[in-house]
């Protein structure tokens, strides 16, 4: 709106504001509209913040216009509202520019000037100039003609320009060495912004040390340009400082050197929004917690180091180093605090190092998801693909050692601290090592699942003859003060000539598959691994003929292992290991070699098909007896390798101890008095092993057990470097001294070359007042490998000793109806029923006299206490019993004069009933049925859905004459696999040991199945809907149970053939679609149970035709 407003009285005035410029008013400042270069330069000199000044015509400007007006410089908008300024002016000193906002000279700065709408051409030194100041916005502005530049953003002034062009031809620098379209400032913080915009060429000057070292131009995607920089990279690290390295359109840097512009400079990396040209300079500028990406193929001559903890994107890009390895700095990438090795490219990169170990990383973790790493080189002594000395976790990743001297993970920590590695979904291939750790020092911990390595041939390189898949090494030192090494490897592949070798170790292994892909060997060696043919061995770092131990557990509770496992399985190394042997404890998998020595306790090996398979031992072992004064062990893994003892079988085998008949305790007391004469203690007793078996039938198979290893813990210990002498009397009644004997404090090791009795010859000293009990227990122990049977035990509860034990009157309550019990002596003592009551009954127990006239110990079993039925029991000590003279005593003797000392329960020096782990007064377990578990699988060979119960209608039923009613499990949604052959449900029961069920198989269309098995130990049964060509077993390991046919899909109208009838039915609802929900009654007919009735079910029963 023009200003009309007459200012009354001022008639000359009024006259004089008819000839100036009338601006508007817009809602954000006033709009100065203007037509000639002088109004141009008027209207700038009036404006104020926020005002317009709007071209109406073209102009042309042949003198600069210099907009000094503090005001306007503070933020004016100049629209040009499409019209052209015409600059008549010229390039040279002097010449001029045709819009020159500020003046640096006056300390003049702009910012938030709009420039929109508009069109410079003709010449001029500059077509605008912006001094200083923040920010401007160019938008809808075009720049053509011979300019210096055609807009200098001067000094720290920075500029949005959206939709523009400029250019200018004076582009090669007709009066500059090298002129430019656009002109900006390294010294600025204010970027430039280019949307939508064609920029011909932008120079900008070199950084240095005042600067601030951050991008100045951003070229988004619809835009273009050409950057011009002087810098040389010497200050900032890298020439494309310039260009943010977000910007997305096309664009090109170069630098002005003396002999002109340089070819473009590709950037090869970025961090942030900063381009880099080589990833040395990147890595050196990347500061904590930055993403440094490549952004193409990367190769470099020199060492790439990563001081700070940054992550290193390949984004799809090969990361190639060439750079010769110099000691120290033998690898080829390092990252000194840990770091991230990431790529997140669609087509995967690779790092690779050719001349030097690939990567080592300490200080910090380092982490590695997703990304190649290898070592590619002919030279010998190059190893490492990863060094590292303070944890790794990689996963999803590939690991590559290809060369002649491959080691592809290793660990060199030497803290106390454990260096943790974890491996999860990663493949390693190595020509000598898959995973290394040093054993110079330190602790070490892995956790590995989903994984595979393997070491052998690779590429043009021969493997190592020696090479390992996972060698673990430490020393006895480092073992003692900070604990073995821990290794845990799930699910994994690993393979080598030998599969895992480790010293100092402990190996948890589960569902793994080890293979060790040479004959077996095994060198004494303290630098490097020592074996070959080994699945998993575990050995030391001594070079010492038989000094070898193999400290360290293997435990495998599934899984495949081809190689041997223990250094004791290999005949040329049990020179060196001295009858030790590795502490194995298997659960489960399948082995290339017996393992029937290390199968853990309820568990047994098992030879099908030529491996040798860990299952649940059918059989239990109870290989400990007690008797007064001694204690005898056969050790597990001798007695399971016993031809006699076969843990598949249900039985149960116990050792004995007793008191050895009268002639051959008599032959071994003689043998003492000859060879022995100085001893003052002895212990003579037969050792046996009973087996019942399923039956309850018991065989004694001593004479079958031959090279047993055995412990006696002797209740009252040799005197410290005393001799002990065992002697065993042979069939013939001769006595034989055995040899070698070990004896360590209380126990004596030795090998029993066969079963009968024994004697142990050695002196004790006496004890003293002080070292007697004054206060005796009466506990009862649960015999190991027992449910029922429960040693007798007098205990001294001071920490004292039990001196000379003679006689106990003891009075037992039995409160469980449902359970009764028999009670026998120990070794060298009789046990005999004085009377009873209505619960209770009292024993008599004392040394026989013969054998033994009296016991010292700690500890001293005087009997055993077995159990028979089932129930809750409730057995104790009866304080209130009534008897003829003294009751719940134990009699001993003093320390000298052979003065009998009682115990009693009257008065408190005889302790009974106590409550006290792990030993109590009173036994209140609960004796159940034995159970074993009965697994029943249903295979649909002829595919039927998944679908809930109600529809599927099918079920199984399970009856036995102690289930109170019929265990009847429906089948549905629950317990249903698809494995794309076929689908199938399988379920289980907990049912009594040696007990026949009927388990029947029946389903809505279906012919019903039926099938008695009895429980003699874990059983599996198998049902299938289709007709096999061949008997297959229903119950497994029974030939008996083969048939072709069980539970058979198309028996609609239950008549045991499927024929019209069948056929019939199911074509008279041919071409129905079910409900599932509502309409289950039609299920027999859907046969599949896909909810349609169609040509499969009709396939279904014609497939079947006549069974």
């Amino acid at each position: 709106m023009k200003l009309k407003k007459l200012l009354a009285g001022l008639v000359s005035a009024a006259m004089v504001m008819s000839t100036m410029i009338m601006p508007a008013f817009a809602d954000d400042g006033t709009v100065r509209e203007v037509s000639t270069a002088a109004e141009l330069k008027t209207a700038f000199a009036a404006a104020q913040t926020g005002d317009t000044v709007k071209l109406m015509k073209d102009i042309t400007v042949d003198e600069q216009i210099d907009i000094k007006n503090p005001a306007a410089l503070k933020g004016i908008t100049l629209d040009g509202n499409g019209k052209t300024i015409n600059a008549q002016l010229h390039t040279s000193s002097g010449g001029g520019s045709s819009l020159y906002f500020g003046n640096a000279d006056e300390n003049l700065y702009c910012t938030g000037i709009s420039i929109r709408n508009l069109t410079i051409n003709g010449e001029a030194i500059f077509g605008i100039f912006l001094c200083g100041g923040t920010s401007s916005t160019l938008e809808n502005v075009n720049i053509s003609g011979n300019f210096l530049y055609a807009v200098n953003f001067y000094g720290t002034h920075g500029a949005t320009l959206k939709n523009c062009n400029i250019s200018n031809s004076n582009d090669e620098g007709v009066n500059n060495e090298f002129g430019a379209a656009v002109w900006s400032n390294v010294a600025s913080a204010n970027p430039l912004i280019l949307v939508n915009t064609k920029i011909s060429s932008i120079a900008i000057n070199k950084y240095t040390t005042a600067n601030t070292l951050a991008p100045k131009i951003y070229v988004d995607k619809d835009s273009s340009t050409e950057i011009r920089t002087y810098d040389d990279g010497s200050v900032s690290k890298t020439r494309l400082m310039c260009l943010d390295a977000d910007s997305e359109g096309e664009v090109s840097v170069k630098q002005v050197t003396d002999a002109g512009l340089s070819a473009a400079i590709p950037p090869a990396v970025k961090i942030g929004h900063i381009y880099y040209e080589d990833i040395v300079n990147a890595a050196a500028a990347a500061k904590e917690g930055d993403r440094v990406s490549l952004v193409k193929n990367n190769e470099t001559k020199n060492i790439v180091k990563f001081a700070s903890n940054v992550t290193l994107d390949l984004c799809g890009y090969t990361l190639k180093s060439v750079y010769a390895g110099v000691y120290p700095d033998v690898y080829a990438f390092v990252f000194l605090n840990g770091g991230t090795i990431v790529d997140s490219g669609e087509e995967k990169g690779a790092i690779i190092s050719t001349a030097a170990r690939t990567i080592s990383s300490g200080g910090s973790k380092l982490t590695v998801d997703g990304a190649t790493l290898t070592l590619d080189t002919p030279t010998k002594g190059i190893y490492a693909v990863v060094g590292t000395t303070a944890g790794l976790d990689i996963k999803n990743s590939t690991v590559i050692a290809n060369c002649p001297d491959g080691y592809a993970l290793c660990s060199f920590a030497k803290t106390d601290e454990p260096e943790v590695y974890n491996v999860e979904n990663t493949k390693v291939y190595s020509t000598v090592y898959g995973v290394y750790r040093n054993g110079s020092a330190g602790s070490f911990k892995m956790d590995m699942k989903d994984s595979e390595i393997t070491v052998g041939d690779y590429g043009e390189f021969k493997a190592d003859p020696e090479c390992v898949g996972l060698y673990i090494s430490n020393n006895k030192e480092s073992a003692d003060k900070l604990g073995k090494h821990q290794i845990t490897i799930e699910n994994s592949k690993i393979s080598g000539n030998t599969g895992i070798e480790g010293k100092y170790s402990d190996f948890k292994l589960s569902n793994c598959e080890v293979t060790a892909k040479t004959a077996p060997k095994y060198v004494q060696n303290n630098n490097g691994s020592t074996t070959t043919g080994f699945a998993i061995a575990i050995t030391d770092n001594t070079v010492n003929g038989n000094e070898v131990s193999p400290r360290g557990r293997i435990t495998i509770d599934s899984g495949s292992y081809n190689g041997l496992i223990g250094l004791e399985n290999f005949e040329d190394a049990k020179k060196y290991i001295d009858g030790k042997t590795t502490d194995v404890v298997l659960t489960g998998g399948d082995y290339s070699f017996d393992t029937v020595g290390y199968t853990a306790d309820g568990y047994a090996t098992k030879l099908v098909d030529g491996r040798y398979y860990v299952v649940k031992a059918e059989a239990k072992i109870s290989n400990t007896d007690k008797a007064p004064g001694v204690t005898v062990t056969l050790d597990k893994n001798t007695l399971k390798k016993q031809n006699s003892v076969d843990l598949n079988k249900a039985a149960k085998y116990q050792v004995v101890v007793s008191t050895a008949p009268a002639e051959d305790a008599a032959r071994a007391s003689e043998k003492i008095a000859v060879d022995f004469a100085d001893a003052t203690d002895k212990q003579i007793f037969d050792i046996s092993v009973i087996k019942t078996d399923s039956n309850g039938k018991t065989t004694d198979i001593s004479k079958e057990i031959k090279k047993q290893d055995v412990t006696i813990a002797l209740a009252n210990a040799p005197k410290e470097n005393s001799d002990v002498r065992v002697f065993h009397v042979l069939d013939d009644g001769t006595v034989e001294k055995i040899t070698p004997v070990t004896v360590e404090g209380n126990t004596v090791k030795f090998v029993a070359p066969s079963f009968s009795t024994y004697a142990v010859a050695y002196s004790a000293d006496s004890l003293t007042e002080a070292e007697i009990s004054k206060k005796v227990g009466v506990v009862f122990s649960k015999v190991e490998g027992t449910d029922n049977e429960y040693n007798i035990v007098l205990k001294a509860l001071d920490g004292k000793k039990i001196n000379r034990f003679m006689v106990a009157r003891l009075a037992f309550k039995n409160a469980c109806g449902t359970v009764d019990y028999e009670i026998t002596p120990a070794a060298n003592m009789t046990a005999s029923l004085e009377s009873t009551n209505v619960q209770s009954r009292e024993y008599r127990f004392n040394m026989d006299g013969t054998n033994a006239n009296g016991a010292t110990g700690d500890a001293i079993t005087i009997g055993k206490i077995v159990f028979e039925g089932y129930g809750a029991l409730d057995f104790s000590i009866d304080t209130s019993y009534v008897a003829a003279g003294a009751i719940n005593v134990v009699e001993t003797a003093n320390d000298a004069d052979n003065i009998v000392t009682s115990y009693s329960a009257a008065d408190g020096t005889l302790t009974v009933n106590m409550d006290s782990a792990p030993e109590k007064g009173t036994i209140t377990d609960t004796i159940e049925l034995e159970k074993k578990t009965l697994t029943v699988n249903i295979d649909f060979n002829n595919r039927v859905e998944k679908n809930a119960a109600a529809y599927q209608n099918m079920k199984v039923t399970i009856s036995g004459v102690d289930l109170a009613q019929d265990e009847v499990i429906a089948l549905g949604e629950d317990n249903f696999t698809d494995d794309s052959t076929k689908t199938s449900y399988s379920v289980s029961k907990e049912l009594t040991v040696n007990t026949a069920y009927t388990v029947t198989v029946s389903g809505a269309g279906y012919r019903t199945a039926r099938y008695t098995v009895t429980m003699t130990g874990d059983k599996v049964l198998n049902f299938w809907n289709n007709v096999k060509d061949n008997e297959t077993k229903v119950e497994e390991s029974n030939d008996a149970s083969a048939r072709k046919v069980t539970f058979l899909a198309g028996d609609i109208v239950k008549d045991n053939s499927i024929n019209v009838y069948d056929l019939s039915a199911v074509v008279s609802y041919f071409g129905m679609k079910i409900d599932k929900d509502t309409q289950p009654e039609y299920a027999r007919y859907d046969l599949n149970r896909d909810g349609a009735i169609d040509s499969r079910d009709v396939a279904y029963v014609l497939v079947s035709w006549g069974k």
